[in-house]
């Protein structure tokens, strides 16, 4: 088996170490993976905060590393190749009390988690706000004017969809804009309880009570039985189900994070609402806009009432059954016109609603065209158009009697075609001239006259002709209203045919009606030819299905009496986007009269009382009054339970009305509203609904519109482009999407700030898509912007006023970072006061993600972690991310208002207002004010650094390219260099890399270690260089940028490479320390000190060498406590030798001498202990060093006085015990004779007795002496040790299993500092090494055997380059993939770009064809005027004519007389 092949092996067997680089720092505990470090692409410093500051849990087991902290700012692209003793390695298991570097790396700190656990935190802090009432604190606190934005009530019908957050989220961002903006903001949602969908549900309702009764009843419930419920109980049960809707709705935009007056709603059905609406229309009656009449009107069969335009939803897929149908001319207008050609002539109509034939009263002709008489002469079948079975021939054409048509001429050769048949022209005259001709009426044989109508009659369809049924046609009503022609409309509220239909009564003009006619009209030779017609058609928007235009009267408002004023108020209105504007003038301009009155039970009443005999309408303003008091009190439902009496006396009323007023019931009826409102914000779809109808109703009633800007949005579809629908399952619920539905991995809950987001980041101006793609990427952004703001306040945690730097005294950089920010909150102002959140949305991404967290965080981080905590350049780093957290959180507070208050209330420092109250909530803060100070950075300066900061991304590009050829493993590393040959860029640079402030030093922007800018180029350099690129800018030039790797040793702290100073000072334990304070490696005398020993001098191994972490860090131990505790040894032994002569000047104390020295003897014990401590601290930061056997033999020794001591207490003490039992045997006896022989029979014994207690003492004291300063010696050889450690030299010896090793195995679980856990670490390497050595012995013993049977020997080094071979290998393709990503990336954003691009040049061309149809729409109005114009003027030629006419016959007969 050959080398490659033991690789193979080597390979596949489990390795629990990686074998890129075995001084590799271990993961922390506490981070994404529990086990090593994995290799990263990509190992430059975090671009952005990430993990929250995590202590370990208590109760772990010793055996386990206890951690203080976790760092904030390091992530996975800080793990990687040749990356050793970095940023984690600085920060890992470092404990406040111990260590070199204690209390000088300040690692962020805070609660403020990165996962925001919406579903839960939200909820919370909507609790919050509606308990200290913020809304309505803050809006009576400021002292602003007063903003209203007044909302458009929605349905009350059913559940949120999409639409209604998006509506109400825009609304919400607005009002709280205003807040900040130190408005008064009150802002009263609305609802609308009435119309028809209401009362289908207040009748489903009441179709499930009698379910619960009969189901055998609901089976037999039509529409006659639910017409025959009392319109009271209908009214109850629709109120009932809309005020449960209402609650229901107020809940879900609660939990959108809408603030709102919602204690406080106007909902339609109140009777204080109802009464500002009949008061509206009053004074519409009053000023004569309001009649009474006959004309026909939009009618939905299937609601059974009259609809509004409002109220229409045209199919562009609606197919009807067209035909061209004959009707026989009886009469010709003048002699000799048609006489050639009576009676086989007729006149040929083309209409798609045969079902109004019945109706017809009159065939219109344009009379500027020009007309002609044709004869119909059949072809062979075999030419003709064929059937088929959208289209059928009349019998007329097959009857083979001779036909004549009148058609307009320039359809002739159009028809021709179409009929299959040969036309003939015979004669042509002007439509003029067939006025008056009378033709037999199809159905009912009466004589009809044709008339001249308007610009309506074309050539581009039909036949020229018009059939004209006044009752089912605007265009037919005004026409008949010209030729006084009778108003017929055969057709009851369900859409059938009357009894005044004849044959066609009862049947449905939608569907066997239709039928029905045509037949009729085939079977009696009046058809030519039926076909199916697909065009546009209006359907009833609630039931979806089609409507018919019906004459009935209904109640009018007429528009002509206002339209001026109401054109003129619409150009003094703000339009958001602008081509709203267009949209309304067109419909405003071109509206009919306006149907207000519906045929409902469940709205508000039309105050009107009628005649009971002659039916005439009884409407004055006492009455209108007289109901709206009986309203306003007792609500609309009195116009139903009251009796006539207590009304007016009528028997007749109409039943509901329906016009939209809430500016007449809210806005001036509400204390603390102003009208005009300040903005009405909709849907596109109300330019023709409620923004229509306010108008006309503020315009009629009070001269000026009820707003002063508009905004519409336009409608929510999926995310790919197409309509939401149950039936597709394309719909995104706004609830789920908060709170996540059933399946959390389906559908997690994102919150209500990520929709919120998602609002801001669409351009609304348009339709918008929403989608799970979308919502995922929406909550990526949400995250990381939650990042940015974690990173801002954990790094504040210690912020104090008094470290504010003043704006002159900050560095350079620190300024630009400020000009920036101002900027942007200048634009983001801006966008706020245009409405354009999309704008907020994309500063937001590129500034505090991009910006931020890719630069100014990522060259901040020294200088706040390892700069020092009173350092100048950390404290005016700390007053700029102030400002940044600041401005910040008020820029997203009305976006986000969950994620700005979950900040605040974090915030690491107490904010105080102007009036010098603290801000307890983020909403108690103002929109920043312009500082000019921040935007007074030098143009030059401005320019330069943003040329640095693209020079920055250059610089990265190349070192991605060094570290990817493993030039350098992480930044750090690496050292740049740059040349141009502009003198003013050169001397730029060289000023900023010998910046006095650190903070500007080119080496802290680019995160390298060095930074040189060359003179001069030569081609010795460029190919000293390995790693080259160039950055070209009009304003530098050409730069040329180089990267090798860094001179110098790396700094264990900062992880930065310094060059070696002259200046140095030489430590006790071998290591250096350079003339700036910074401890370097001593890595060359260690290889020195090692290449004596047996170890292979391979490549890995002097990596193994040049990255031990101990070789120079040991530090002398002192001697101070040992020498205190001698001293104290000696006093105690004096006091002990000399207590008798003391206690010989009072003789009765003597008994109390032997207790006394045992109780010293006991304080001596436990000083004793505690010096002990302290020396069992000593032996472990010698053992700590690597020391271990010496470690082991001063452990011992410091045992040594404290078991003397506590040894001889014990001996003391039983002696003492003893001593007493004699003395008191002795003392009866020497009682009996007497006091005074008792008291000299004491002092002789304790006398006695005396000098053998303080022997003892004296022995011990001596012999503890004696073993503290064994230990003091041993102390003193320890400092003046030079050796290596005996752990390194077991852990480079031999890779081998060693037994001393495992024995030296040790667990401690207040292990803290740097070296301890990299020692671990590394020894736990080796350990797995040398298994993984011994395997590939066993492996290589059983495969290949030499001649002689011996084993051969292992080349480890060979081994080890080749697996090192192999993972460089599979790094350089995980680059490539990189690499690849990247470039997908770049085409997704170019793909994105132009998806914007033709998003704006679709938004052109729609408010294009928006100001083309207001143009339109002008002429149109213009064209109608004109039209009248001649109208007149043709009336007065009729009579001038007549006039003629008579005259002519005065004058004939005076001539014939």
């Amino acid at each position: 088996m050959d080398a490659a092949s033991c690789c193979r092996v080597f390979s596949t067997q489990r390795c629990r170490f990686p074998l890129r680089r075995l001084a590799a720092p271990p993961r922390p505990f506490g981070t994404e993976s529990g086990g090593l470090a994995a290799p990263s692409i990509s190992k430059r410093r975090s671009r952005g905060p990430v993990m929250a500051a995590k202590k370990a849990a208590e109760g772990e087991s010793r055996s386990r590393l206890a951690l203080v902290s976790v760092p904030l700012a390091f992530s996975r692209s800080d793990v990687g190749f040749g990356r050793v003793l970095d940023e984690e390695s600085v920060r890992i298991c470092m404990k406040q009390e111990d260590g070199k570097y204690k209390n000088t790396v300040d690692l962020p700190k805070t609660a403020f988690g990165l996962r925001a656990n919406s579903v839960v935190r939200e909820p919370e802090l909507q609790k919050l706000w509606e308990e200290n009432q913020v809304l309505k604190r803050v809006s009576e606190r400021n002292t602003g004017a007063t903003f209203v934005l007044h909302d458009g009530p929605p349905y009350a019908n059913g559940d949120l969809h999409m639409g209604h957050a998006l509506n109400k989220i825009l609304k919400d961002i607005i009002n709280r804009y205003k807040l900040l903006q130190n408005h008064k903001v009150s802002f009263v949602p609305g609802w609308d309880c009435h119309g028809l969908p209401i009362e289908l549900k207040g009748k489903s309702i009441i179709q499930k009570d009698f379910c619960k009764c009969s189901h055998s009843f609901l089976k037999s419930m039509d529409k006659e039985t639910l017409s025959a419920l009392t319109p009271i109980k209908l009214r109850q049960k629709a109120a009932k189900f809309a005020k449960a809707t209402v609650d229901a709705q107020m809940k879900s935009f609660k939990r959108f994070g809408v603030w709102a007056d919602w204690d406080n709603p106007y909902l339609t059905l109140s009777p204080e609402y109802e009464a500002a609406q009949l008061e509206v229309f009053g004074q519409m009656v009053m000023k004569g806009y309001i009649y009474r009449g006959r004309k026909p009107v939009h009618w939905s069969p299937s609601s059974r009432t009259a609809l509004a335009e409002a109220e229409l939803e045209y199919s562009e897929n609606h197919i009807s059954r067209s035909i061209y149908a004959a009707f026989k001319i009886a009469n010709q207008s003048k002699p000799g016109l048609l006489d050639e050609f009576l009676p086989n002539v007729r006149l040929v109509i083309w209409t798609t609603t045969p079902w109004t034939i019945p109706a017809n009263a009159a065939v219109a002709v344009n009379p500027e065209l020009a007309y002609a008489v044709v004869e119909v002469q059949p072809v062979l079948k075999s030419e003709s158009a064929s059937g088929g079975k959208q289209r059928k021939v009349g019998s007329i054409l097959n009857s083979g009697n001779k036909l004549f048509v009148i058609v307009a001429s320039d359809l002739v050769s159009t028809l021709e075609t179409k009929w299959g048949v040969k036309l003939v022209v015979q004669k042509s005259f002007p439509g003029s001239a067939l006025e008056h001709c009378r033709y037999i009426h199809p159905v009912n044989d009466n004589e009809c006259s044709v008339v001249l109508g308007g610009d309506y009659i074309t050539t581009e369809s039909g036949t020229g002709l018009v059939h004209t049924a006044p009752g089912h046609g605007q265009e037919d009503y005004q026409t008949g209203l010209k030729y006084g022609l009778p108003i017929i409309s055969p057709v009851d509220d369900d859409g059938n045919f009357t009894a005044e239909a004849g044959q066609f009564s009862g049947l449905s003009v939608l569907g066997e009606g239709n039928a029905a006619v045509v037949k009729y009209l085939d079977e009696h030779h009046s058809l030519i030819l039926e076909e199916s017609y697909k065009h546009k058609y209006p359907y009833d928007w609630r039931s979806k299905e089609p409507t018919i235009f019906r004459a009935t009267e209904q109640w009018f408002a007429s528009v002509d009496g206002f339209r001026n004023a109401a054109m003129d108020a619409i150009r003094q209105v703000t339009w958001v986007p602008s081509q709203g504007e267009n949209r309304i003038v067109a419909m405003t301009s071109s509206r009919s009269d306006w149907c207000i009155s519906r045929q409902r039970t469940w709205g508000v009443p039309i105050p009107v009382f009628y005649h009971v005999d002659s039916q005439e309408p009884l409407i004055t303003e006492e009455t209108i009054e007289h109901i709206k008091d009986i309203v306003s009190k007792k609500g609309s439902d009195a116009w139903w339970y009251m009796t006539t009496e207590e009304l007016l006396p009528d028997k007749y009323r109409d039943k509901a009305s329906e016009y939209r007023s809430s500016w007449a019931a809210v806005l001036s009826k509400r204390d603390g509203l102003n009208f005009p409102a300040d903005i009405y914000l909709e849907g596109s779809d109300q330019h023709r609904g409620w923004f229509q109808s306010s108008l006309l109703t503020s315009i009629a009633t009070t001269g000026k519109a009820p707003y002063r800007s508009v905004i519409t949005h336009g409608f929510v579809l999926d995310e790919k482009g197409f309509k939401m629908s149950k039936s597709l399952g394309n719909v995104v619920d706004p609830e789920k999407m908060i709170v996540g539905g059933k399946n959390q991995k389906e559908e997690p809950g994102y919150g209500a700030d990520v929709l919120r987001l998602w609002v801001s980041s669409v351009d609304y101006a348009g339709d918008v898509l929403i989608g799970p793609q979308i919502l995922r990427q929406m909550s990526d952004m949400y995250r990381k912007l939650r990042g940015t703001m974690r990173f801002l306040l954990a790094n504040l945690h210690d912020w104090n006023p008094e470290n504010y730097v003043s704006y002159n005294d900050l560095p350079k950089i620190d300024k630009y970072a400020l000009f920036q920010l101002e900027n942007v909150v200048a634009s983001m102002k801006d966008s706020y006061e245009n409405y354009q959140f999309y704008k907020i949305y994309q500063m937001l991404q590129r500034f505090a993600i991009v910006d931020l967290s890719n630069f100014y965080f990522d060259v901040a981080k020294d200088r706040l972690y390892v700069g020092g905590r009173v350092s100048f350049t950390r404290k005016s780093c700390q007053t700029v991310l102030r400002a940044h957290l600041l401005y910040l959180v008020r820029a997203i507070a009305p976006i986000m208002p969950h994620l700005a208050e979950d900040v605040w209330q974090n915030l690491p420092f107490q904010y105080t207002l102007q009036d010098g109250t603290p801000a307890k909530f983020v909403f108690d803060l103002k929109w920043p004010e312009k500082n000019e100070e921040w935007l007074s950075v030098p143009k030059d300066d401005v320019d330069f650094l943003s040329v640095i900061l693209e020079l920055r991304s250059e610089v990265n590009k190349i070192l991605e390219n060094a570290r990817a050829g493993k030039l350098i493993g992480s930044s750090l590393d690496a050292k740049v260099y740059l040349h141009t040959e502009s003198t003013e860029t050169v001397s730029k640079l060289k000023e900023l890399s010998s910046a006095s402030n650190d903070a500007d030093a080119l080496h802290r922007l680019f995160i390298t270690s060095q930074v040189e800018v060359l003179p001069s180029l030569n081609e010795e350099t460029i190919s000293s260089v390995s790693y080259t690129g160039k950055f070209s800018d009009p304003r530098t030039g050409d730069v040329w940028i180089g990267v090798t790797r860094a001179d110098g040793a790396k700094c264990l702290r900062k992880t930065r490479r310094r060059p070696r100073r002259r200046h140095r000072r030489v430590l006790p334990s071998g290591g250096t320390v350079g003339g700036d304070g910074v401890l370097l490696r001593r890595g060359a005398n260690l290889r020195g000190r090692l290449a004596v020993s047996s170890v292979p001098q391979t490549p890995r191994f002097i990596d193994l060498l040049h990255e031990a972490p101990l070789s120079g860090h040991r530090e002398p131990r002192s001697v101070v406590g040992g020498t205190l505790y001698c001293i104290l040894l000696a006093s105690f032994a004096a006091v002990t030798i000399s207590a008798p002569w003391i206690f010989r000047i009072v003789p009765h104390m003597i008994p109390f001498l032997p207790p006394l020295l045992c109780s010293a003897n006991v304080i001596l014990l436990v000083l004793t202990g505690v010096f002990q401590q302290y020396w069992v601290h000593q032996v472990r930061k010698v053992r700590l060093q690597g020391y271990y056997d010496f470690s082991q033999k001063l452990k011992h020794i410091a045992r040594l006085p404290f078991a003397t001591i506590a040894y001889g207490e014990k001996w003391k003490t039983d002696l003492f015990d003893l001593l007493c039992k004699i003395y008191n045997l002795h003392c009866f006896d020497a009682f009996n004779h007497g006091l005074a022989a008792s008291f000299t029979y004491t002092i002789d014994f304790f006398a006695a007795k005396l000098h053998q207690c303080r022997i003892a003492i004296v022995v011990e004291v001596a012999c503890a002496g004696c073993f503290m300063s064994l230990y003091i010696w041993h102390i003193h050889k320890y400092n003046s040790m030079d050796g290596r450690p005996d752990i390194l030299r077991s852990l480079y010896s031999a890779l081998q299993p060693s037994s001393t090793l495992e024995d030296r195995r040790y667990f401690d679980g207040r292990l803290s500092d740097q070296q301890m856990a990299l020692l671990q670490y590394q020894r736990e390497n080796i350990h797995y090494l040398s298994e993984e050595v011994l395997r590939l012995q066993e492996c290589l013993s059983k495969y290949q055997r030499t001649d002689a049977g011996i084993s051969p020997q292992v080349d480890l080094a060979h081994l080890l380059a080749s697996r090192d071979q192999e993972l460089r290998a599979l790094t350089a393709e995980m680059n490539q993939v990189h690499s690849e990503l990247q470039l997908a990336r770049g085409l997704i954003d170019e793909k994105d770009s132009e998806i914007q691009r033709i998003r704006v040049s679709n938004n052109q061309y729609i408010e294009e064809n928006d100001r083309l149809r207001a143009i339109l729409g002008e002429w149109s109005a213009r064209a109608a005027k004109l039209e009248r114009a001649l109208e007149a003027e043709r009336v007065s030629n009729i009579e001038l004519r007549k006039n003629i006419a008579k005259f002519k016959g005065h004058l004939y007969k005076e001539q014939e007389t």
